[in-house]
């Protein structure tokens, strides 16, 4: 497109990404509550104790990769995630219950398959379905992206 019409779009472009994220930063519960761990880039975490877990992870811009299948989970723990633009993919145990509160602005949620999302959205609550028996421990997710996917697989 060249012209007047190229110069409206770039502007409606940039007006819509200007006004599109604070507010969805807003509405999505914002950016993690610290600095992030790590402001650029890919990065993995795979904590193998609950006392680096409960510290928990996060980062700006870019993609973390969280793998939680070799915690050591003697007790109930929460866990804080975040990523303020880009992908977070968690992978969780498979024998353990595993309870996530995601809140986001926009983006995309894939939770064990079950794909949700969009603009706006607030705060969704998921389980892995696993029973949890009296003295069982039960790992807490607490997961905040201001925009971008989040992926949660075995």
């Amino acid at each position: 497109l060249t012209g007047r019409t190229a110069g409206s779009l770039s502007f409606a472009a940039i007006a819509g990404i200007a006004v599109g994220l604070p507010v969805s930063m807003w509405v999505g519960g914002g950016f993690p509550m610290t600095a992030p761990d790590v402001w650029f880039g890919e990065w993995s975490w795979a904590p193998t104790s609950v006392s680096e877990a409960e510290a928990g992870y996060s980062i700006a811009f870019g993609e973390l990769d969280v793998d939680l299948r070799h915690l050591d989970l003697t007790q109930s723990t929460t866990i804080p995630l975040g990523a303020n633009f880009g992908q977070l993919d968690v992978i969780i145990p498979d024998d353990v219950r595993v309870e996530a509160n995601i809140n986001y602005g926009m983006g995309s949620i894939d939770w064990l398959g079950h794909e949700t999302g969009g603009l706006f959205t607030h705060s969704q609550t998921y389980d892995n379905g696993v029973i949890a028996h009296r003295n069982d421990p039960v790992l807490y997710l607490d997961i905040r992206v201001a925009a971008g996917e989040t992926n949660v697989s075995y």
